[in-house]
């Protein structure tokens, strides 16, 4: 019985691995390759003075609208107030890149440097994806169904188009997810070591995102409650495992606060204002044409339908992702800018996207409706927000399609806010519908510079600044190797193709070697722990 269950982890993982190969070719394939807001060029500038050993930040020329986004350190110098978990999880990228760009010339290996780099934050959205895997077996879903739930994820909502981005929440969402499997794991056997991975990985979420401090007591509370196995540890034990593991990022976290700003608990960020009606964020959270959860992830309405027979199925995991959505939300439906400014999506929600899908892991094995209703959400989701989102710039559209808001609002010059407002509650004037809208254009500018016409492209500035903007000029299909000759990259650059390619031929083996295993099972009788019903369930008190 133990070869069988270990073969059936070594599944588990090869399936996470083929999800993680596949979303990663997808996403190297459909990424920009460029910042898309002066977030993702700090996050880079502060990645350069980790390399070099210091906080305080080196602008290069023409980045002067960065440096007034960048903090004052204690001692008065310009620094971040980037989270070094994301920093620390952007480091490979930059060491990749600085190291490959070698090869190239002096002028070209900016540029490969800054490609190679904006890699890694679709890299993090992949493993995310892989570690969705992982957390649907735990829940009880078969390895087909957890396969199919985590690239749904990957590929049927916005965090496909929010993964190519520059934004920070693919990195708290990676290490919620993981936290999330880690926790599963120590309630379905409670053991020291489970319950210090739990403790160290909590505090891992807290490097990437300082308000998800406020997710440590749900972690602990969730695994010591009705641990009433008679081989655990005792629950004082395990309350000493987590928080002397959770002491490690604990104390980097007050190592990085001491070093940059003097004092162990600031962060950098300014005050913000909350400020927002509670039902104005949750509306728009949720339900908004512009931002809602639903309209950019059809498949947590499935989710939602089978809400009440996942609490009956899985009780505890489903209260822990009610407890934590609840404290997320107190925080960010309330803050002033609750819609993420200009972004794709329900910004802010990215973090939360994984354990929500996984609530349909317990229950989408247990009737055709429920695997039908992700089959349809997938359908939908992968049209718009998925492949939509991720051809054009979504600032391009936002910005295109200004008149076409002004008139739909009838007004002559429109405010920031208004044009907010309009974006986020008006239907027509929200950024699925403006994709639809610009279609044409996508289609029209990019056939001009097919066949040799500029497509409303004008040539590319000098200042990194600028070019966060000329990225947005024109709509067109926003792939980084639709642009690099725009932008004069050196034509070997084109080479880095082979990584998404290496990427699905290797995933191609693994599939043929499941399918060789499941065939080989079949034969001989399919083992039982490949069913939910053979996997171990928590107890409902």
């Amino acid at each position: 019985m133990s070869s069988d269950l270990t073969a059936t982890d070594s599944r588990d993982r090869l399936a996470a691995v083929l999800v993680v190969l596949v979303l990663a070719g997808v996403y190297w394939t459909t990424m920009g390759g460029h910042t898309t807001s002066v977030d993702g060029e700090l996050y880079l500038l502060d990645v350069r003075s980790f390399v070099h050993h210091t906080t305080v930040l080196s602008p290069t020329p023409g980045l002067n609208s960065v440096v007034n986004l960048a903090v004052v350190n204690k001692n008065g110098d310009t620094t971040t107030h980037a989270p070094l978990g994301l920093t620390l999880l952007l480091l490979p990228g930059f060491v990749v890149g600085r190291l490959a760009s070698l090869v190239f010339a002096q002028e070209d290996r900016e540029e490969v440097t800054r490609l190679i780099f904006l890699a890694a934050n679709p890299l993090i959205t992949a493993l995310t994806g892989g570690l969705l895997v992982l957390l649907c077996r735990a829940l009880g879903a078969s390895l087909r169904s957890a396969a199919t739930l985590a690239m749904v994820f990957g590929l049927c909502t916005w965090a496909w188009a929010h993964g190519n981005s520059d934004f920070s929440e693919p990195a708290t969402a990676l290490m919620m997810t993981w936290a999330s499997l880690a926790s599963v794991k120590w309630w379905a056997g409670p053991t020291l070591r489970r319950a210090a991975v739990v403790g160290f990985l909590a505090g891992a979420v807290v490097l990437t995102r300082a308000s998800t401090v406020l997710f440590v007591p749900i972690f602990l509370i969730a695994g010591l409650a009705a641990n009433r196995q008679h081989t655990a540890p005792g629950r004082g034990r395990q309350l000493v495992a987590f928080m002397l593991a959770g002491f490690v990022p604990a104390a980097v976290f007050i190592a990085n606060s001491v070093i940059r700003f003097g004092t162990p608990f600031t962060t950098g960020y300014r005050k913000f204002l909350f400020n927002a009606p509670l039902y104005e964020g949750l509306f728009g959270l949720f339900l908004s044409p512009g931002k809602g959860l639903f309209w950019y992830a059809p498949i947590c309405v499935v989710a939602m339908f089978g809400l009440r027979r996942s609490y009956i199925a899985r009780r505890r995991y489903a209260v822990f992702v009610g407890a934590v959505m609840m404290v997320h939300l107190a925080v960010v439906a309330r803050v002033e800018f609750w819609h993420g400014d200009f972004a794709y999506g329900p910004r802010y929600l990215i973090p939360m996207l994984p354990i929500l899908i996984a609530l349909i892991a317990p229950i989408i094995d247990t009737g055709r409706e429920w695997m039908l209703g992700v089959k349809v959400a997938a359908l939908v989701g992968f049209v718009v927000p998925g492949l939509l989102g991720s051809l054009m710039y979504f600032n391009a559209v936002y910005w295109h399609n200004e008149p076409h808001v002004a008139r739909d609002i009838e007004v002559v010059s429109p405010t920031t806010t208004q044009f907010f407002r309009a974006w986020d509650f008006q239907p027509r004037s929200s950024p699925l519908i403006l994709q639809i809208r610009s279609l044409p254009d996508l289609f029209r500018n990019t056939v001009d510079r097919v066949v040799g016409d500029e497509g409303g492209i004008t040539p590319i500035p000098e200042a990194y600044e600028d070019r966060i903007h000329w990225y947005a000029r024109a709509i067109e299909l926003d792939t980084w190797w639709a642009w690099w000759s725009a932008r004069d990259g050196p034509a070997a650059a084109y080479l880095l193709l082979l990584a998404p390619l290496g990427a699905f031929v290797v995933a191609a083996r693994i599939l043929r070697r499941l399918r060789v295993v499941d065939s080989c099972d079949q034969t001989v009788g399919a083992s039982p722990h490949d069913s939910p019903s053979a996997r171990p369930l928590e107890e409902h008190a």
